[in-house]
């Protein structure tokens, strides 16, 4: 949090405590000078800068709370669309070189390093693909993956998202617990055929 008070550091000062309702009220005005806005345990904190953006610092949990698509997502999107707006708002120019995105894009399978949380995900398809492993471990171990992907922000192209979501979407629908199995939920075998769906896309 002092990376993003360095930068008004020099600026008057004004510390108050405010509700949602009145900090809401506060934002959704123009604002005619930056905007520090910290969490009151300290955890967190947002910067509302005066070109329009903002920048968000925290602790672990903060981070997985409030950018849930993962930090280097987040900074791709912002590079994005301060080219965009690069003879309109020549200082986000400042902003992404200050904070660049750390993860090249992965656009296919084949180009996802070992020891990410996408491999880990792609390791549990293949395998669940092929028997390897029973639809709950294969649930469990691509959500994990899929939790260190966002945590250390992995980003991959958009087929590969869309795949990856498509799993994600057919997990939600599958239940971990038979018991709890409900009409509409997947089974253990048609769960399986969506995975396998995805893998054959890949020619693997």
């Amino acid at each position: 949090m002092s990376e993003l008070a360095d930068g008004i550091g020099r600026q008057p000062l004004s510390v108050a405590a405010v509700s949602q309702k009145s900090l809401a009220e506060t934002i959704g005005d123009r604002l005619e000078q930056p905007l520090l806005v910290a969490a009151s345990n300290l955890c967190g904190a947002l910067l509302f800068a005066e070109h329009g953006y903002v920048l968000i610092a925290g602790d672990t949990a903060f981070l997985d709370g409030a950018a849930v698509e993962g930090v280097d997502r987040l900074r791709a999107q912002f590079e994005r669309a301060a080219r965009r707006l690069a003879t309109r708002v020549p200082p986000l120019q400042d902003v992404v070189r200050e904070f660049p995105s750390q993860n090249v894009l992965w656009e296919s399978f084949r180009e996802v390093p070992a020891g990410t949380g996408t491999a880990d995900q792609l390791m549990a398809m293949k395998s669940f693909a092929h028997d390897g492993i029973s639809a709950p471990e294969f649930a469990k171990a691509w959500l994990a993956g899929r939790r260190k992907a966002l945590r250390d922000g992995e980003r991959t192209g958009k087929q590969l998202s869309s795949d990856m979501q498509e799993i994600f979407y057919a997990i939600e629908d599958y239940s971990f617990d038979m018991s709890l199995w409900e009409p509409g939920n997947l089974t253990d075998d048609e769960l399986r055929a969506y995975v396998q769906r995805v893998v054959l896309r890949w020619g693997d």
